[in-house]
């Protein structure tokens, strides 16, 4: 996390900043006399990046968000002179760009019972299609999800 107010405070730009994250991961399984053993659904990268404005009551986060495919499902469909038979299924990598936001409704009316915010996020912004996953070769696809783009828009407050 990095707030760049010692940047941008001289030029009357409080509050931006950004923030990053990242996980690796490397699996490694010991195989079984009888079956080889995989680990599915585990990514081996994701990274999240975000820029951000937060100041009197306003805030604003744009997101990047992503993550790389990994192996779904592992068949062994048997033996075929001597060799196994098998048919991988893996995710691709899928990345989506969300927004969140809200202000306090008491930056621009004063101080109000409960102090109430209004929020609008928005999940998906580019429309990005989770082509989902396929097997054996990434253009034998098994599924395609297109969740297109969700909307909120929300009022709180506390009591």
């Amino acid at each position: 996390v990095q707030p760049l107010d010692f940047l941008l405070d001289e030029y009357g730009l409080k509050g931006f900043g950004w923030q990053a994250n990242a996980t690796f991961i490397s699996t490694k399984t010991t195989p079984n006399s009888a079956a080889p053993s995989v680990v599915l659904n585990v990514s081996p990268a994701q990274y999240n990046l975000v820029g951000y404005y937060d100041n009197e009551g306003v805030t604003v986060r744009m997101t990047y968000n992503f993550t790389r495919g990994t192996l779904t499902n592992s068949n062994v469909y048997g033996l075929i002179a001597n060799l196994a038979v098998i048919q991988n299924e893996y995710s691709k990598d899928f990345a989506t760009v969300d927004i969140s936001s809200s202000v306090k409704l008491s930056k621009f009316f004063g101080d109000l019972p409960s102090d109430p915010e209004v929020t609008f996020d928005v999940q998906n912004l580019f429309h990005a299609k989770n082509t989902g996953g396929y097997k054996m070769f990434p253009n034998m696809f098994n599924q395609i999800y297109n969740p297109g783009s969700l909307f909120m828009f929300g009022v709180r407050g506390s009591f």
